[in-house]
C-alpha cells in the first residue's frame, strides 16, 4: 500500500474489538512507515477520530473501483 490509497477493513480487521467502529467505513492511507509493527497510518472518513490510526497490512484491503 502507498499514500493516497483508499482502504477499508479486511475480514480479519473487522473482527478486532478496537476496530468495530470503523466497519463499513472508507479511509485513506496518509503515511507508511518502514520497520514498524503497525506501519500503515489511515485517516477514516466520517470518523470522530481526528488523528490517523495505525494498522498492519493484513487488517486492511483496497476499496474496489466499482
Amino acid at each position: 500500500m502507498k499514500v493516497g490509497d483508499l482502504v477499508k477493513l479486511s475480514a480479519q480487521g473487522a473482527r478486532l474489538v478496537h476496530c468495530q467502529s470503523f466497519r463499513d467505513k472508507i479511509g485513506i492511507v496518509v503515511e507508511v512507515r518502514s520497520k514498524q509493527l503497525y506501519p500503515i497510518i489511515v485517516q477514516w472518513f466520517d470518523a470522530c477520530v481526528s488523528t490517523g490510526l495505525s494498522y498492519q497490512r493484513l487488517n486492511l484491503k483496497f476499496v474496489s473501483r466499482t
